[in-house]
C-alpha cells in the first residue's frame, strides 16, 4: 500500500509521519465493521479503545433502571467515540 493510500493519512490528515511511524500505527489500529443494532461497548467491561468512525454512525447512550435510554453522544464520519470517563 501507498503511504498517501495509508487510512493513517485519512485519519490524521493534517499530521506528517515517516514510514516507520505509519507502519507502526497500522499494526496498532484495527479495523472493525459492525451492523446497525451492535453494541460496541458493554456495561461492566473494561475500556480500552477509542473509535474512529470511518463512515456510518455510533451512538453512546446509558439505560436507566427503569429501562429508558439517554443518548449522550453521536459519532459520525471522521469523528472519535468511546466511553471516554471509563477509557481515562
Amino acid at each position: 500500500m501507498k503511504n498517501e493510500e495509508s487510512i493513517v493519512f485519512k485519519i490524521f490528515k493534517e499530521a506528517s509521519f515517516t514510514k516507520k511511524e505509519i507502519d507502526f500505527i497500522e499494526r496498532i489500529f484495527q479495523k472493525i465493521t459492525l451492523k446497525k443494532g451492535d453494541v460496541l461497548l458493554k456495561p461492566n467491561n473494561l475500556v480500552n479503545n477509542q473509535y474512529y468512525i470511518s463512515e456510518g454512525c455510533l451512538r453512546a447512550y446509558f439505560v436507566e433502571k427503569t429501562g429508558k435510554e439517554h443518548t449522550v453522544q453521536f459519532a459520525i464520519k471522521d469523528w472519535w467515540i468511546s466511553d471516554y470517563t471509563a477509557y481515562f
